[in-house]
């Protein structure tokens, strides 16, 4: 997913790496084919 205008800068980066993070230990306890979503 691409981030809106607005979240660009260091503070976008840093949610953005915050986000994977939270990604990937979700997947190692759902199955990936099961898509978690935070909105």
């Amino acid at each position: 997913m691409k981030e809106p205008p607005y979240k660009t800068g260091t503070t976008g980066v840093e949610k953005n790496t915050a986000v994977k993070k939270q990604n990937k230990q979700e997947h190692t306890v759902n199955p990936p084919s099961v898509p978690t979503q935070h909105f």
